[in-house]
């Protein structure tokens, strides 16, 4: 990870004029690691991620954003970040929200089982308000 590439990327999304709404980096644990780890600029005491931000913008980490991703020789070693306004991502709900109540499956256990299925899509509604990194070292 470096800064420059964490800066190319609100660059990519600002040339889509896609620098409106809620924008944020998400990442995972391990690049977050490497972030809070290593500074901006080597010898200035400023580190790519302080709390909770980098570039002036929140970072959420989550490990549901690959660490095993492969690019040339660096096999299953490479981690995914990407930078754009979350307002983009629409999650609609459709088909309702299905209850199902068991009072007899555990009922050794004196345990009701209640079971809720909802479905629902995710889409992106400006694709160029995105930008990502997907061969950022890792290992």
């Amino acid at each position: 990870i470096s800064w420059a590439n964490i800066v190319a990327l609100e660059s990519t999304v600002g040339a889509a004029n896609g620098l409106f709404g809620r924008l944020a980096y998400v990442t995972n644990s391990k690049v977050a690691g490497a972030m809070k780890a290593n500074p901006q600029v080597a010898g200035y005491p400023r580190y790519m991620m302080e709390d909770g931000r980098t570039n002036g913008f929140d970072v959420h980490v989550t490990n549901a954003i690959p660490s095993n991703l492969t690019k040339g020789t660096a096999s299953g070693v490479c981690s995914a970040m990407i930078f754009g306004n979350f307002e983009e991502v629409l999650v609609p709900q459709w088909g309702g929200l299905d209850m199902i109540v068991d009072p007899f499956s555990s009922k050794a256990k004196g345990v009701v089982e209640v079971t809720a299925i909802a479905y629902h899509d995710v889409c992106v509604r400006r694709p160029a308000c995105f930008a990502a990194i997907k061969d950022i070292k890792t290992a």
